[in-house]
């Protein structure tokens, strides 16, 4: 283990390889999410920190990478700290948008609306 975390480029390559294959679950268990939606909040809650982690853990590691190959990996741990930021950001954005009560609370049309429906001839339409 000691030799492992000497060479930096290894430490780098390592946590690239286990951020991509987290994003890969966070991407799958999304597109699952419409079944499962439960389990996407779970997996979210304990995906993300060890994510953040690994990803800084890999960024610093770069910084002690020697050769022409510090710039791509610097970048590549630089772009998924963004990506992660910007996820975060854009879920604690979103959180009261749309609460989840009124999501699937059927509504129906007031009186005025549905006589004016009815009228027109298209009746018991709900939106």
């Amino acid at each position: 283990m000691e030799k492992f975390f000497k060479d930096a480029l290894k430490v780098s390559i390592a946590s690239l390889v286990i951020s991509i294959t987290l994003y890969i679950v966070i991407i799958a268990f999304f597109l699952l999410s419409v079944v499962t939606a439960n389990i996407f909040g779970t997996v979210i809650k304990i995906i993300v920190p060890i994510l953040i982690l690994v990803t800084i853990l890999g960024f610093i590691y770069s910084f002690f990478i020697k050769g022409k190959q510090k710039i791509p990996f610097l970048t590549l741990h630089f772009v998924s700290l963004c990506v992660l930021s910007f996820g975060i950001y854009l879920a604690v954005s979103f959180q009261g948008f749309a609460p989840y009560k009124y999501l699937h609370k059927k509504r129906t049309l007031c009186s005025y609306r549905q006589r004016v429906f009815k009228f027109i001839g298209i009746g018991g339409i709900r939106y």
